[in-house]
């Protein structure tokens, strides 16, 4: 069974607001469960999606994006 965080949990080991989170994931930008009202995040996916994301910016910044 996955150990999911509340948004309130996830938010600082990712470095933003748990409003963020909530945004993203109704957005679709990152993987989310929810459960009635209630969104939870497994760390793991995020790590992969901020990882990702971050090396992808880092990739445009250095004008190879």
């Amino acid at each position: 069974m996955k150990h999911l965080l509340s948004a309130k949990e996830a938010a600082p080991r990712f470095g933003v607001s748990p409003q963020t989170l909530h945004r993203l994931a109704r957005k679709g930008k990152i993987p989310h469960y929810q459960i009635g009202s209630r969104r939870s995040f497994d760390p793991l996916e995020l790590e992969e999606v901020f990882r990702r994301s971050t090396c992808l910016q880092t990739l445009k910044e250095a004008g190879h994006g």
